[in-house]
């Protein structure tokens, strides 16, 4: 079915009995977390009776509760928050956007390992070059890693080119460093590369979701970023964020070992930027 379940309910309402209500404004405000409940445990939280839950998805014409559970799963906004409606204000989508992604660097905090970031930064520091390697919306990080730590004077590259990422870890080696950025850990292409690092013995950071995906197994060092269920959907922003956070958090502890080598690179890149940005320097 095209059109969003939400509608559909609303429509109906008028015509639904008070206990059949009830159900109709809870999955209103859990799309689209309603779709993963049976029958029982939605009646359950409705405090309604299982047969409540039948009378009230045949009032709103889906006829089964299977069906009913395929069209609320089909009726999520793809690519944000899984609680934002489709009828949220601005000012709504702000505030539920913000909590998320509050929500989402709280998880990542708590499930950073001092001994993983420590280590992180350990083969950062020790590292004649570093390669920092993603693909699709994890590009933006892996830039912005590289625009971090080039300033302050690490021997940094990244760009979106697979076919280059290849090129550079065909002369990497022991001494070198490669940071794979994943939000799955899953992609073919990544994961290929992190095999030939492997086998170059080349040590590899990774920035991902899970200890048990590909890439995870074959790292060095893992640092887990946010993640749930819907990870390739609703969880792009949250993760995002994640991902840019345990970045920073690595920056900076990396820096602190080596403060004031890098405080040099710091005012010297700080100089070049400046006069770029001073009209007529030149």
């Amino acid at each position: 079915m095209d059109f969003d379940i939400r509608e559909l309910i609303k429509s109906r309402m008028d015509y639904l009995r008070k206990s059949e209500k009830k159900i109709a404004e809870y999955v209103l405000d859990h799309l689209p977390d309603t779709a993963k409940l049976t029958i029982s445990q939605l009646a359950k939280v409705c405090q309604v009776s299982d047969a409540t839950v039948n009378r009230f998805v045949k009032g709103i014409g889906l006829g089964s509760y299977g069906n009913f559970r395929i069209t609320a799963a089909k009726s999520r906004i793809y690519n944000v928050p899984s609680d934002i409606r489709l009828d949220d204000s601005p000012e709504q989508i702000a505030a539920k956007l913000l909590a998320a992604m509050s929500h989402a660097v709280q998880v990542t905090k708590n499930n950073i390992s001092e001994t993983e970031m420590t280590r992180a930064a350990e083969l950062i520091n020790n590292a004649n070059r570093i390669r920092i390697c993603s693909l699709g919306g994890s590009l933006s990080i892996a830039v912005a890693m590289n625009c971090l730590f080039a300033k302050a004077g690490y021997n940094v590259t990244a760009e979106p080119d697979l076919y280059m990422d290849y090129t550079y870890i065909s002369q990497m080696g022991t001494n070198d460093v490669i940071v794979i950025i994943s939000m799955s850990g899953t992609s073919a292409p990544l994961c290929k590369l992190t095999a030939i690092a492997r086998q170059r013995r080349i040590p590899i950071i990774a920035i991902t979701n899970s200890k048990n995906n590909p890439i995870a197994k074959i790292a060095d060092v893992m640092l887990r970023s946010y993640t749930t269920e819907e990870a390739f959907y609703g969880d792009l922003i949250n993760g995002k964020f994640s991902q840019y956070f345990l970045v920073g958090t690595l920056y900076i502890a990396a820096i602190l070992k080596k403060y004031r080598e890098v405080q040099k690179s710091l005012d010297e890149t700080g100089e070049a930027v400046k006069f770029y940005l001073t009209p007529n320097n030149y």
